[in-house]
């Protein structure tokens, strides 16, 4: 699954994973 929306969603959950983390 290469889309550009599964990509970006993929990304801001790593995102918020890390500032939960505090990174």
């Amino acid at each position: 699954m290469w889309n550009p929306l599964s990509w970006v969603m993929e990304a801001a959950a790593i995102m918020a994973i890390a500032m939960a983390h505090g990174g």
